[in-house]
């Protein structure tokens, strides 16, 4: 990397890099000789040494009604950047405060198409805590196949071992997916009388609150581990009331 790349790095333009490079080859000269080296405007030149100015990186005195520009030093320009350096490590503790409060806001995504839904569908297979399911099977397979949803999902989650508990509507099929339960790691209860309750499938799992409409062709996640508790509380309460064959 050139020394205009790096001051370009540091926060100069390019115009400004150029024209800092050019006044400490010079020394200090009047900003016409600058702008002639730099092959820029005097007025370009003239506006560039100003802001510098205003930044403490060049300063001018008057000679025979002339001004002479001359701007930092490089020894001095290090030294500055390091008081800077120095000044933001001590505000390092307040500054990652505030990344900690702006981490702890919940984390919103939207999803929308067959295959955005079939990624995030897929998601809780990677879950570090027990997986929570809202279930409508009746939706599920009148959005994705049945076919793909049991080789995809359900033998892929039996072999890496992980359970889920599920609450599904009342109807045939539910009460299939209860009956095969054991088979496929997952615990079963189905909330009779409150079908038309249900009729988005979640997910709780890990920091993430997950909900699919499949009607809609779109999913919502909120990642946000005060949400997810909330969640999971208002899941254990609907599971005691649930029925268990």
């Amino acid at each position: 990397m050139d020394i205009a790349s790096t001051l370009v790095q540091l926060g100069f333009t390019q115009k400004e890099a150029t024209v800092y490079i050019v006044t400490l080859e010079l020394g200090m000269a009047p900003a016409s000789v600058i702008a002639k080296k730099a092959k820029m405007k005097r007025t370009t030149v003239h506006e560039i040494l100003k802001k510098l100015g205003e930044r403490g990186l060049a300063e001018f005195f008057m000679r025979k009604n002339t001004r002479f520009f001359s701007v930092l030093s490089p020894r001095s320009l290090l030294e500055k950047y390091e008081t800077h350096i120095r000044e933001l490590q001590g505000h390092l503790p307040q500054l990652l405060a505030v990344e900690n409060r702006i981490v702890r806001k919940p984390k919103v995504s939207f999803y929308e198409g067959k295959e955005d839904l079939r990624r995030l569908y897929l998601d809780p297979l990677t879950s570090k805590t027990e997986i929570l399911n809202y279930f409508h099977p009746e939706k599920l397979f009148e959005y994705f196949s049945e076919e793909w949803v049991r080789r995809e999902v359900i033998r892929e989650r039996v072999k890496r071992g992980r359970s889920v508990r599920v609450l599904m509507p009342d109807s045939p099929i539910a009460r299939q997916f209860q009956a095969r339960g054991a088979h496929e790691l997952r615990n079963a209860r189905i909330a009779k009388g409150i079908r038309l309750l249900l009729p988005n499938e979640i997910y709780i799992y890990d920091n993430k609150y997950s909900i699919f409409s499949f009607d809609d062709d779109m999913a919502l996640v909120i990642e946000s581990e005060d949400v997810a508790t909330t969640q999971r509380a208002i899941f254990e309460l609907a599971w005691e009331s649930a029925h268990v064959r």
